[in-house]
């Protein structure tokens, strides 16, 4: 059976209106650099569990693990009305393994964009093509709709499964794009949510300078 990769960043912009500056979220607890399976340092996310490094500009917010598991949770209720299985969606959130979230500007801010990488341990055989399919899949019934599949798709030396998805929440209508590739036995997810081609622009720029070992 087929492991499904549940993007955390389907419920983490289903808040979209504390993303998108609709509601400043009030967080408790203290920000942090170490996130789960990796930690933050001179600029780069870094997880050598994974093999992964993803750089962060200058600019971008890091959400901590409080901020992160907030919104996520938060999301994930609004996204489970009308999808079509309930428990599949809830299995996916609890083998998924979240690795950061980042947004272009602090949470509550109007005309944001957002980047969360996740990842889940696949069983043999298993494809980015097929962990992709699954996602989509999965989200029938929800506020995405699938627009296009990018796959293939080159981003700096890698290539990714790739899909683009449109939703509306609120009075917020977001794109969101989502970058599969499989290493070491995992499905690596890059999820971005962004307002205009600017921002995916450069969402598609911090993916080109991903290293992977």
């Amino acid at each position: 059976m087929r492991t499904i990769t549940l993007i955390c960043i389907f419920s983490f912009a289903s808040a979209v209106p504390a993303i998108f500056g609709q509601v400043a979220p009030t967080v408790k607890g203290t920000s942090d650099s170490t996130m789960e399976w990796g930690t933050i340092k001179d600029g780069k996310f870094v997880s050598t569990r994974l093999g992964l490094t993803l750089p962060i500009p200058a600019h971008f917010s890091v959400l901590s693990s409080v901020e992160s598991e907030m919104l996520a949770d938060s999301g994930s209720d609004l996204m489970k009305e009308g999808i079509v299985s309930e428990k599949q969606f809830d299995a996916a959130i609890a083998r998924t393994i979240r690795l950061l979230a980042i947004t272009e500007k602090p949470v509550g801010s109007p005309e944001n964009s957002a980047l969360e990488v996740v990842t889940v341990k696949q069983q043999k055989g298993i494809t980015a093509n097929m962990a992709l399919a699954a996602n989509v899949a999965l989200l029938k019934g929800s506020p995405y709709v699938l627009k296009r599949s990018l796959t293939p798709l080159k981003l700096g030396t890698h290539t990714f499964s790739g899909a683009e998805l449109e939703g509306t929440f609120g009075e917020v209508k977001v794109t969101q794009r989502m970058y599969v590739i499989m290493h070491k036995g995992y499905s690596i997810v890059f999820a971005s949510v962004y307002l205009n081609d600017k921002q995916r622009t450069e969402m598609e720029k911090i993916l080109s300078a991903v290293l992977l070992k």
